[in-house]
């Protein structure tokens, strides 16, 4: 096997080595491509994950781990499994219920991975594999323009599109979504890495303290205030004495 020298894509993930949109885009668009052949030659990974994705240093992103992988003409449209056969982070709807994959499954679990990539979050969690398995078949997930408003809506419309639940309202396979992913490459490699993944916390700061400034505050001098005050008692104390020589004086 080859000997490919980085890291895999969910290292980057956690550890958020991907700093920009355009960057997270790069390593997906190679992703989708790499899927887009598997479905081109009859073949449906059946466990798309970011722990399967290697990144050479030089970024060149390869998909590993056929394990599970299914031949599509083995595949049954009437196949009903007990057993569940995927990572429950990443696995399609029809996958959770012990339905047959088929090449809408992968672009599922790509969905996942761009959600994760572009927010940080996943769009499911649960510490009970069941529970997990549940939320993907049954509940929504929430918007990765709220989580993170850099992203552009073209890639968002994508992001929604790949997580839907039934299959048949999604990317039809790897090559649709190549498609749809390198259609926007012009627009995305416009924004650069001027867009980061995770808003900094010091900039919303600085944008909230620019929106609503703190009203300033003087520090009080004290020794002067206590120097005013004995001048003005002992300004007070001349007073009688400054009136009895002014009517001596006149008398």
């Amino acid at each position: 096997m080859e000997l490919v020298n980085g890291t895999h894509l969910k290292d980057l993930i956690v550890n958020k080595k991907i700093s920009s949109i355009y960057d997270g885009f790069l390593l997906l668009k190679q992703a989708s491509s790499g899927i887009a052949y598997a479905h081109s030659q009859g073949i449906i990974n059946c466990d798309i994950k970011p722990q399967n994705m290697l990144v050479s240093d030089e970024g060149t992103l390869k998909i590993t781990d056929f394990g599970i992988s299914r031949a599509l003409e083995t595949i049954s449209r009437t196949e009903k499994h007990s057993e569940i056969w995927g990572s429950p982070f990443y696995i399609s709807p029809e996958q959770a219920g012990g339905e047959p994959p088929s090449p809408a499954s992968d672009v599922y679990s790509l969905g996942v991975i761009l959600y994760e990539v572009f927010t940080g979050n996943l769009p499911f969690e649960a510490d009970d594999a069941l529970i997990l398995l549940e939320k993907h078949q049954t509940e929504d997930f929430i918007s990765p323009q709220i989580i993170n408003p850099a992203i552009p809506d073209y890639l968002e419309k994508i992001i929604t599109k790949a997580l839907e639940k039934e299959p048949g309202k999604r990317f039809a396979n790897g090559s649709e979504i190549f498609n749809e992913l390198n259609s926007i490459s012009r627009n995305i490699s416009k924004i650069g890495s001027v867009n980061k993944i995770i808003p900094n916390e010091s900039d919303h700061q600085k944008e909230s303290s620019d929106k609503y400034p703190q009203e300033k505050t003087t520090k009080l001098d004290w020794p002067t205030v206590i120097l005013s005050l004995l001048a003005v008692i002992m300004v007070g104390g001349l007073i009688p004495f400054w009136l009895f020589v002014y009517y001596s004086v006149n008398r």
